[in-house]
């Protein structure tokens, strides 16, 4: 087993701070410390990979502790000039708690070789320490633990419980868990605010919207768009219906959404059409198509993607019952066959408790599950687990976690007690529950990639490798059939086949990958965008790195996650940010 990789921050430091780097002993002349003991970060925005690696190597040449987030620094270094934009990467609150400065005061007191005044280098005009509006900060330096704003966070540390370094991170405890006697909040309450930003994961948004209609007949557009492989814009698409969906009020007229984030003219025209009338012309011609439809009844059976879809349907292949003919005569693969043999089960319509719409039925025909049936599933798994390997706890994820009365398949995210106890648990669980007759068919077990975050790992990559067509981790994880007897058997089931994932997070990634499967899809996307463009860093279920040198950053919570990544914590329940 190798040697794990050294957590990110260093035992000595706070619990997101970077070491500086040691420097020589031979150097000929020290480098002044004029920024020794210091917390800094610095925004990425408007500065090339080469310029913030130069910018990050002199700050902490002298003696900076680079932080990865702009709340946890004592002085921010930015490129950024303009107010607005600024507010994107740092709340103009926080702002008034620190140090925002302009990037040439590093460059300037480095070849001064001391501190320049601050004052000569504000990023923002009159953006300053204990500056209008915010308290002032007698006593203590910009964000360190005297800071108010700062104060819950900075506990633990003024108390003496900084987190150390050991050979595995703690063991994180099961992630809460919503049943139906939970009141999770699904609707808008009053006052919620309009949407302003482009971020999904910026945005607070529950189950159900009260623009349905308009947004069910913008979502078959969309959805054409997919079966079409119009990727571009499909996403268009969402991210419009994203926006549309975090709007807390009845849309009336267009001048409630003109100046949301996301929302174009090509979307804004069908907005105002649906005002006019009721209808979106395009989303009716789309229900009525046979292609759309056939397409769209395809790509239901598990294994069949839009790409497929197609190429069958030029085969005139239309709907299941002629896919099954062209599999009989000795077409497609054994994981196809296997699909089509449970197609029914999967496909038992299940009344919606809310919003029976024709149109949505369409669009989301595959059978949902009861949440108590997907909790009874979770248990199954959780007692195999307790056989298999005793002390792993799980986690059920997607649209259950964030509140859904019912789900398409069921989501486990499960890890061990022990870093490196994941070897090979995957099969394990999986002949487990086949020899139980739990599991009835296997998709697939996967192993996708080397994931850097493990210990159990024996090299390093530079960088985790993509999926090529969409977003996959390097987690293990099986696709798998389950089945639980029907009801008065004790087992809490109905019977029917039901789509389970599996998925093993080693202990130091499970709650990046608690995140990342927890949805929902739009959520995720904007997500990792935002890791990447505003914070300078990868995110997905396998982990959380810094783009700048690849170095991993471990997590203890799934609070922590959010903070590191710079955004306030969104609950599960409010991240439906698709239809």
């Amino acid at each position: 087993m190798s040697k794990r990789p050294p957590l990110l921050p260093a035992p000595s430091s706070s619990s997101d701070v970077l070491r500086p780097q040691k420097r020589s002993r031979t150097d000929a002349a020290p480098t002044p410390q004029f920024l020794e003991g210091k917390s800094v970060h610095i925004v990425r925005a408007k500065l090339t990979s080469s310029a913030l690696a130069h910018l990050s190597a002199l700050a902490e040449s002298h003696g900076a502790r680079l932080v990865p987030v702009p709340q946890r620094a004592e002085v921010v270094l930015t490129a950024v000039g303009a107010r607005k934009r600024l507010e994107r990467h740092l709340p103009l609150e926080e702002g008034r708690r620190r140090w925002v400065l302009s990037t040439r005061w590093l460059e300037d007191s480095a070849a001064a070789g001391k501190k320049r005044p601050e004052e000569g280098y504000l990023a923002v005009k009159g953006l300053r320490p204990g500056g209008q509006g915010s308290p002032a900060l007698a006593g203590s330096a910009p964000g360190t633990p005297g800071d108010s704003a700062d104060s819950d966070r900075a506990a633990p540390e003024a108390q003496g419980k900084k987190r150390q370094l050991s050979s595995s991170p703690r063991a994180p405890s099961p992630a809460p868990q919503a049943s139906d006697s939970d009141s999770i909040p699904l609707h808008f309450t009053p006052g919620w605010p309009v949407p302003n930003s482009r971020y999904a994961c910026k945005r607070r948004t529950p189950l159900y919207t009260p623009n349905e209609p308009l947004l069910t007949a913008l979502a078959v557009i969309m959805r054409s768009r997919e079966l079409e492989g119009e990727d571009r814009s499909a996403l268009s698409y969402a991210r419009g219906i994203s926006v549309l969906k975090a709007y807390p009020r009845p849309i009336t007229s267009l001048s409630q959404i003109i100046s949301l984030p996301g929302v174009g003219p090509k979307i804004t025209a069908l907005v105002e059409q649906y005002l006019l009338t009721g209808h979106i012309s395009e989303s009716d011609i789309l229900l009525s198509s046979e292609r759309f439809r056939a397409l769209e009844a395809l790509t239901k059976v598990h294994s069949v993607g839009s790409t497929t879809a197609r190429a069958l349907y030029a085969k005139g292949v239309t709907d299941v019952e002629e896919l099954r003919e062209w599999v009989g005569m000795g077409n497609g693969g054994e994981v196809l066959r296997m699909a089509l043999e449970i197609h029914e089960d999967l496909m038992v319509r299940c009344v919606r408790p809310r919003f029976p719409s024709t149109q949505r039925s369409l669009i989301k025909g595959v059978c949902r599950i009861p949440r108590a049936e997907v909790e009874a599933i979770a248990r199954k798994v959780q007692a195999a687990l307790d056989v298999v390997l005793p002390g792993c706890t799980h986690t059920i994820c997607g649209g259950y976690r964030r509140g859904k009365p019912t789900s398409g398949d069921v989501d486990v995210i499960f890890t061990t007690r022990e870093q490196g106890g994941e070897q090979g648990l995957v099969e394990k669980l999986v002949n487990y529950l086949s020899n139980d007759r739990f599991i009835t068919h296997i998709f697939g077990v996967m192993h996708p990639g080397h994931n850097p975050f493990s210990s159990s790992s024996h090299t390093r990559s530079k960088l985790r490798p993509q999926h090529p067509s969409s977003h996959f981790d390097t987690l293990s994880k099986a696709l798998v059939v389950c089945r639980l007897p029907a009801e008065g058997t004790g087992a809490g089931g109905t019977g029917l086949h039901r789509r389970l994932d599996l998925i093993c997070a080693p202990r130091d990634v499970y709650w990046c990958a608690v995140v990342g499967w927890s949805g929902s899809k739009q959520f995720e996307r904007d997500l990792r965008l935002w890791a990447k463009q505003e914070m300078g860093m990868k995110f997905d279920s396998s982990g959380l790195t810094r783009l700048r040198d690849t170095q991993p950053i471990y997590v203890d919570s799934e609070q922590q996650v959010f903070e590191l990544l710079g955004l306030e914590y969104v609950p599960p329940h409010l991240r439906n940010a698709d239809m």
